[in-house]
C-alpha cells in the first residue's frame, strides 16, 4: 500500500499529523517485520494502536539504537538517545584494547552490552536482568550482532556478582524514577514500557545507586571506573554515594540535564 493510499483512506481514523504519519509510515515500512508487504488489515491493527498511544517500536517490534537495530519488546524499555550517550562517554574514557571484566546491570534489551562488545571486542561482556524475557530478548540480539555477551538472570539487589565476577568496569541504567513524576510522564511510557525497568520496586529512587554503592566500596578489588545513567533531579544525591572512595563527575546530557555519573577508583 502506498503511503497516499494510506494516508487518505476514508476509514482509517487516523489521529496525526501528516509529517508525524509520514515518520511513522517510513518506520512501518522499512522494519523487517513489515518490509515485504502490509496487509488492510494490519493497518487497521497499526492505527488503533497508535492511537491509543502503542509506541512505534514495540509495533515494527526494532528500535534503533547506535548502528545497531535491536529487537524490542515490551518487556525490554525502548533504547533512549540518551543511553547512547552513557556508551559513547564509556568509549572516550576507556581505551579500545581494554581487556577486563564489564558488568551492565539491568540490561533489558542488551543495547549497552552490545555496544561494550563492538566497541571493547577484547573485553569480557557480563550482562544481569531480573526478568527471564527481557534476557530473552537480550539474547537475540547479542546472537543477530554476532557478539559473545555473558548473560546471568539475578535479582541484582540481593547479589553480590560484582565481588563474584571481578568486574573492573560497573555501567548501569537502573530503574530511577520517583513516584511523583508519574503525573508528567507521557502514556506511551505509562502504559506500554516495563514499569520494573521505570519504577523501584520499593519506591526509592537512589535504590540500585545505593546497592552499587555499597558492592563497589565493600569488595576487595573495587571496580575502577563506575558509569551510570542518573536521575537528574537526584544527581548530587547519588555522586555522593561514591565520593568516599571515587573521583566522581557528572556530565549533562545533550538537553542539558545532569544525566551521567562517572567514577574513577581513587
Amino acid at each position: 500500500m502506498e503511503f497516499l493510499e494510506f494516508k487518505n483512506h476514508p476509514n482509517w481514523g487516523i489521529s496525526h499529523e501528516e509529517n508525524e504519519l509520514k515518520a511513522i509510515w517510513r518506520e512501518i515500512t522499512k522494519s523487517k517485520k513489515f518490509r515485504n508487504s502490509v496487509s488492510e488489515e494490519q493497518i487497521r491493527k497499526i492505527i488503533t494502536e497508535l492511537n491509543f498511544h502503542k509506541p512505534i517500536q514495540y509495533i515494527t517490534e526494532e528500535a534503533v539504537f547506535g548502528p545497531f537495530i535491536l529487537n524490542v519488546t515490551p518487556s525490554v524499555l525502548i533504547p533512549r538517545p540518551e543511553t547512547e550517550e552513557l556508551c559513547f562517554i564509556i568509549h572516550q574514557r576507556i581505551n579500545g584494547d581494554f581487556n577486563g571484566n564489564f558488568i551492565d546491570i539491568g540490561t533489558g534489551s542488551g543495547a549497552i552490552a552490545i555496544y561494550l562488545k563492538w566497541k571493547f571486542p577484547t573485553a569480557t561482556v557480563n550482562a544481569i536482568d531480573i526478568s527471564p524475557s527481557a534476557l530473552q530478548v537480550a539474547k537475540r540480539n547479542a546472537v543477530q550482532q554476532q557478539l559473545f555477551i555473558s548473560f546471568f538472570q539475578e535479582d541484582y539487589l540481593h547479589s553480590n556478582i560484582i565481588e563474584e565476577i571481578q568486574a573492573d568496569i560497573v555501567v548501569s541504567n537502573p530503574p530511577y524514577i520517583a513516584e511523583f513524576e508519574k503525573a508528567n510522564m507521557d502514556a506511551n511510557v505509562l502504559e506500554y514500557e516495563p514499569q520494573s525497568a521505570l519504577f523501584p520496586e520499593n519506591k526509592n529512587p537512589l535504590t540500585f545507586y545505593q546497592k552499587i554503592a555499597t558492592d563497589a566500596l565493600k569488595t576487595k578489588t573495587p571496580p575502577r571506573f563506575i558509569f551510570l545513567e542518573l536521575n537528574p533531579l537526584l544527581a548530587e544525591e547519588t555522586a555522593s554515594l561514591f565520593e568516599s572512595k571515587y573521583k566522581v563527575e557528572i556530565i549533562p546530557d545533550l538537553q542539558m540535564k545532569k544525566r551521567f555519573l562517572v567514577a574513577e577508583l581513587l
